[in-house]
């Protein structure tokens, strides 16, 4: 990446992954940014874009259609409920789609033709934690869906599957300890409902979840250290099974699928280091 970054937003444009904002830690202080880049996986290059209006990190992030939008997030502390959208190599903020409040570092799927924001923090702490979940058409208004079942949980690997949304693992507050969390869950949109479908073989949080044809693949994330696992989950029996490794233990990351490439970048690779690699894998086509 030309500046390695956390927290940042990720998606597909034209075959092009767009990269947004996020943050990174220079002489002990972390800085938030306003850098946009584009990777092009053909040509193995990445090319600067326009930059966001301010600086914002942990931002809830879609692309649909040839829209992406950047939702809620913050810098230095503050926490917003605006939804910035890049149209045709430009941003521009879209007060119609604001979210119901503020929110940092929600979980987010796109399942047909609608946006899920999942959980996050009104502020900057874990112990600003939400079980909100929230649905929309791009353009229209905001749907309050069925909260995420106790305990309260953050920081889940989050897919969308044909039959709703998957969250696995995740992290709650117990006794003032940060306790990781095995469950996978799944919401089911036509039901407005959630169930527990299985359990990670390790507590774990911070993980990365993608969609593959009939499993999905939960991969990275952290315990009590970093991870470079990856496990194939079948969504109807919870069943999962070791399905490889990343080259690097990493946790946070962000990743978008191209065509038959699955691309995983940004993320932490230890305490306050960004993880600098763009890494690619062949995934069976969709």
């Amino acid at each position: 990446m030309p500046l390695p970054r956390g927290g940042c937003a990720v998606g597909v444009l034209d075959d092009h992954m767009i990269l947004a904002g996020g943050t990174y830690w220079s002489e002990g202080r972390k800085i938030w940014s306003d850098r946009v880049d584009f990777f092009d996986p053909v040509a193995n290059r990445w090319e600067p874009a326009a930059s966001l209006p301010s600086a914002r990190g942990d931002a809830a992030f879609a692309a649909v259609a040839k829209d992406f939008y950047l939702l809620g997030g913050g810098a230095n502390g503050t926490a917003e409920a605006s939804v910035w959208r890049f149209r045709a190599g430009a941003w521009s903020e879209v007060a119609a789609m604001a979210l119901p409040a503020s929110r940092r570092s929600p979980g987010v799927a796109v399942w047909q033709d609608r946006i899920f924001v999942v959980g996050g923090f009104e502020g900057d702490t874990v112990a600003t934690a939400t079980t909100t979940l929230w649905s929309a058409i791009p353009g229209q208004p905001w749907k309050f869906c069925a909260p995420i079942p106790a305990p309260l949980r953050f920081s889940p690997a989050v897919a969308s599957i044909p039959a709703g949304i998957l969250l696995a693992g995740g992290a709650t507050m117990e006794n003032g300890q940060i306790k990781n969390l095995d469950e996978i869950l799944l919401y089911r949109p036509d039901a407005d409902a959630w169930s527990v479908v299985g359990r990670l073989p390790v507590p774990a949080r911070a993980g990365f979840a993608v969609s593959d044809g009939d499993r999905v693949l939960i991969g990275g994330g952290y315990t009590e250290t970093f991870i470079d696992g990856i496990l194939a989950l079948n969504p109807r029996t919870g069943a999962t099974v070791p399905a490889g490794k990343l080259p690097h233990p990493l946790a946070d990351t962000r990743h978008v699928r191209i065509g038959s490439r699955l691309l995983v970048v940004s993320g932490e690779a230890g305490d306050k280091i960004r993880a600098p690699w763009t890494l690619e894998t062949a995934l069976p086509a969709p």
